[in-house]
């Protein structure tokens, strides 16, 4: 157990000094222990679901220094695969819908790709009744898609990353009425605009959410951000 225990605790330094401290990727957990770095056995290897995300960005154009607001609405869909148990990679493509500095809204295509890692799964309380395990991951992601500001077509892309405690409780009883568990998740994000023409005013932020597992492969997540403000996020994950 203390041997776990380092281990996890120096993968969390090690990632925290990486990333400069790294949101939600799209990909949802897995519910079963053996998917994680330091736990063995069997992998769900393909994965894919659907997520949105809606966000408010204070940005200034490259070069000054008045604010404005970018508003950005993502409907996204994506699937992935596990190359070995701890590691995902996926491709992700959608509507991304941004407005700049109260213009109207331009609706485009966007498209990116990202990895989720899964690095700690550790029992707390296995195996009481209430089965607890705490778990760490850390995913970053990049997309870019086109808009249009000041009369001109530009790109814009996002380097996005998280890295994220979860405490996980295993539900028990009849599990056609309940849930199979549920996760409570927190921690930093790290969003970057990647852009000729904008430069975001702030990149550190953090998140909270809750993942409810209808079974070990399918799952739901709502969750909140915080940037420049307030937003929110949810998703749909399956594991085939």
């Amino acid at each position: 157990m203390k041997t776990h225990l380092i281990l996890g605790w120096a993968l969390v330094l090690v990632l925290c000094a990486g990333l400069s401290s790294v949101s939600a990727v799209p990909i949802g957990g897995n519910n079963t222990a053996r998917d994680y770095l330091i736990r063995e056995n069997q992998l769900t290897r393909w994965c894919g679901g659907v997520y949105v995300r809606f966000r408010d960005r204070d940005v200034t154009e490259s070069g000054r220094f008045y604010p404005f607001v970018m508003e950005s609405r993502k409907i996204m869909a994506y699937v992935g695969v596990d190359p070995v148990r701890w590691l995902t990679v996926y491709a992700t493509a959608g509507d991304h819908r941004i407005e700049l500095n109260d213009s109207s809204d331009d609706r485009n295509f966007a498209f990116g790709g990202g990895v989720r890692f899964n690095l700690m799964d550790h029992d707390i309380l296995d195996p009481t009744l209430f089965e607890d395990k705490i778990r760490l991951t850390a995913g970053c992601q990049y997309t870019v898609t086109d808009a249009e500001y000041a009369g001109e077509d530009i790109t814009i892309g996002e380097f996005y990353a998280s890295l994220f405690v979860s405490v996980v409780n295993d539900v028990v009883g009849n599990k056609f009425y309940h849930p199979d568990s549920v996760a409570l998740y927190a921690g930093p994000i790290c969003s970057d605009l990647d852009s000729d023409e904008l430069d975001e005013q702030e990149n550190i932020g953090f998140a909270v959410g809750v993942e409810v597992f209808g079974s070990r492969n399918v799952s739901f997540d709502v969750g909140l951000e915080y940037i420049d403000s307030t937003q929110g996020k949810a998703g749909l994950h399956v594991r085939f």
